[in-house]
């Protein structure tokens, strides 16, 4: 769809009304929107089913979107709308080995994108969910799919990157609306790269607001939520969840690599991670900092930039922390790493020290206190006062 053409609702795949029994779609999905076209409805990718009782629809091949222009009125829904008679019954369901695959270049978005589906009283279950963007204009971009009137709407892996465009809200997971019992949204895990463009914020485990009276459901990632910030992006904020609501069962985890961009707020997140080889620092200095778990720091591969501070984090916050770090054994031939630039004091700490298979060199280290064995023996921890810089070492007799 091209050009100054415009639509209403626009259907990629199948149209399935209720009644007409099973049904497999054997091939690929593909939809390409481009130009000047204006789509003033919603876009369902696989298309609008229908079903009652046991009837279902299932996609053996994959569905794939691709858009570099247009205009888009309402709700995007890659993998479809589903809607049934009974929630307990699976109205769409994806073949595990298929995948969803959105690729965004330009367009304006005015209401939100869903890689999932739009599950009404049904059950919907995706594959592998992918979106890449590159350009336009996002309202807000989930992960997973949007549950109503106890809908269902399960996923697989979510994967999502973005190198360029504006997207107001990311959300890791899906959402659920309305005031019926039982609605809920779940994906396997949930993986997003960010090197470039502008993003509001940033949930990478979902975003789940139950302050609202009479709002019932949940938003689940199963697995890991991890982002993953490097370039120059530019993020409001980056958020492991939504203030702890909705359930991640895995592991939050937000990695700075080689970030150059800007990032106002850093929160509710199980472990920070600042990696990175080039001579580059993430400038966190002005960011607010809060509900953060465990810190790293990953050198293996630095040694050509060991002076180099991985981070300035301005005030630390917390009166305690927990600090990783991952090191190789060719860090032998220096004797200092800059870790971390600072101000104030940086409280009660504990270090921890692996290798790069993760094997434990030292557990449970001070600020002065030395390695007593191995590689590192006599390394340790200490703060540049002239500098406020963490350091790891060589640690004077």
């Amino acid at each position: 769809m091209n050009g100054t053409a415009s639509v209403g609702n626009l259907y990629a795949g199948v149209l399935h009304t209720k009644g007409n029994g099973a049904f497999t779609v054997g091939g690929n999905v593909s939809l390409s929107v481009g130009g000047d076209a204006s789509v003033t409805g919603f876009v369902f990718g696989g298309g609008k089913v229908s079903v009652s009782g046991s009837e279902s629809v299932t996609f053996d091949n994959d569905i794939n979107i691709t858009v570099d222009g247009g205009t888009f009125g309402s709700g995007v829904y890659a993998l479809g709308y589903a809607k049934g008679t009974d929630k307990t019954k699976t109205a769409l369901t994806m073949a595990s080995t298929q995948e969803v695959a959105l690729t965004i270049s330009g367009g304006t978005f005015n209401s939100n994108v869903y890689l999932g589906a739009l599950t009404d009283n049904a059950i919907t279950t995706g594959a592998a969910l992918k979106a890449s963007v590159t350009g336009g204009k996002i309202s807000g971009l989930y992960g997973g799919g949007l549950a109503q009137r106890g809908g269902t709407a399960n996923a697989g892996a979510v994967t999502i990157s973005v190198s360029g465009g504006e997207i107001d809200a990311l959300i890791g997971g899906g959402s659920h609306v309305n005031k019926n019992d039982g609605n809920s949204t779940t994906v396997d895990s949930v993986t997003i790269n960010v090197s470039g463009g502008s993003i509001g914020s940033i949930y990478a485990g979902g975003h789940y607001n139950n302050t609202l009276a009479g709002y019932y459901g949940s938003d689940t990632v199963t697995g890991n939520a991890v982002l993953t910030l490097s370039g120059n992006a530019e993020v409001g904020k980056a958020a492991g969840s939504w203030r702890g609501l909705n359930t991640v069962g895995g592991q939050r985890k937000l990695v700075f690599d080689d970030f150059t961009g800007t990032c106002g707020t850093v929160c509710d997140w199980d472990l920070i991670t600042f990696d990175g080889e080039n001579n580059t620092t993430a400038d966190l200095s002005s960011s607010t900092i809060f509900d953060v778990g465990r810190w790293s720091f990953d050198v293996i591969g630095r040694e050509a930039n060991a002076g180099t501070a991985l981070v300035d984090i301005g005030d630390w916050l917390g009166s305690t922390a927990t600090i990783d770090l991952y090191i190789t054994d060719a860090a032998t031939s220096l004797t200092t790493w800059n870790l971390a630039e600072f101000n104030g004091s940086l409280g009660d700490l504990t270090f921890n020290v692996y290798d790069a298979d993760s094997t434990e060199l030292a557990s449970g280290l001070a600020l002065e206190g030395k390695i007593t064995t191995g590689t590192f023996t006599n390394y340790g921890f200490s703060i540049d006062d002239t500098t406020n810089t963490l350091q790891f070492g060589l640690l004077s007799a």
